[in-house]
């Protein structure tokens, strides 16, 4: 794991990731056709649990109802990359040329909404959006241990390539 943050000026981002201090449980789910990374809103609204199942997923023993549309697939994510600096460990990622567009309106049009990171259908991490991500980097931070951070950015970077 790399032990520095992203280069100094990186203008990337920050998603907030609500993570219990213990690994998160993963349990395979067939919630949607595309294999790969996924990045889909995660519906916290009171009307959420009308949804049907096939719109759920479970993490960290409870269900994410998500939202049907897929603004963000692996193909868009360059690379990710566990680092530690002075808050802890965390996962930065670079998006693609074309992904940097696509990410950009995403994240304009719902800071303060949670996305789910889907690897094959299984949400890998679920994070608040805390700014627009305009410069095409992104960084997720959270109560992560070293090899909870390693095994994100490895999941992230599996699912990249699974597209």
């Amino acid at each position: 794991m790399k032990t520095q943050a992203p280069a100094a000026g990186s203008t990337a981002a920050i998603l907030m990731i609500a993570m219990m201090a213990g690994a998160p449980t993963l349990a395979p789910a067939a919630i949607h056709p595309n294999p790969g990374l996924t990045i889909r809103l995660v519906d916290d609204s009171a009307g959420a649990s009308h949804r049907t199942d096939e719109e759920s997923a479970p993490w960290n023993g409870s269900k994410l109802w998500l939202e049907p549309e897929t603004p963000i697939t692996g193909s868009m994510i360059a690379s990710a990359q566990a680092f530690v600096d002075a808050s802890g460990p965390a996962v930065a990622f670079q998006m693609t040329p074309d992904g940097k567009a696509s990410l950009a309106a995403f994240t304009a049009a719902n800071v303060g909404r949670r996305v789910a990171f889907q690897v094959d259908g299984q949400v890998v991490a679920a994070p608040l959006i805390r700014d627009p991500m305009t410069q095409g980097a992104g960084m997720i931070m959270g109560r992560f241990t070293r090899e909870q951070a390693a095994a994100l950015a490895a999941e992230i970077n599996a699912g990249r390539q699974g597209e």
